[in-house]
């Protein structure tokens, strides 16, 4: 999975679970300050446009918003075993190269 379909997928994710939730930016932001998280308006509105936020912020959005699991079906292909150890750390390799790191 490259790195785009997997920032669009966590945009996505906050989105549909606003939208189930009837919730507009303000409302998500006022639930991310009732559990300590000071983000206002315009700025979350901006932070998940661009999709420019971290796994942490992600994970308080969805507890903010009240979601209790996550599934990633349709996004993870399905495999027969489990992945390897080495398909692991060569695919952390091939991300690194690819970022020049």
């Amino acid at each position: 999975m490259d790195e785009q379909t997997a920032s669009d997928w966590v945009v996505n994710a906050i989105r549909g679970e606003m939208g189930r939730r009837g919730l507009s930016t303000r409302e998500l932001a006022e639930r991310l300050a009732a559990i300590g998280v000071e983000e206002n308006e315009r700025n979350l509105r901006n932070k998940v446009a661009r999709g420019t936020f971290s796994a942490t912020f992600w994970v308080q959005c969805m507890v903010a918003m009240g979601v209790a699991s996550v599934a990633f079906d349709g996004l993870v292909p399905e495999r027969k075993e489990p992945i390897s150890k080495d398909e692991i750390l060569a695919e952390i390799e091939r991300l690194m190269a690819s970022k020049g790191g």
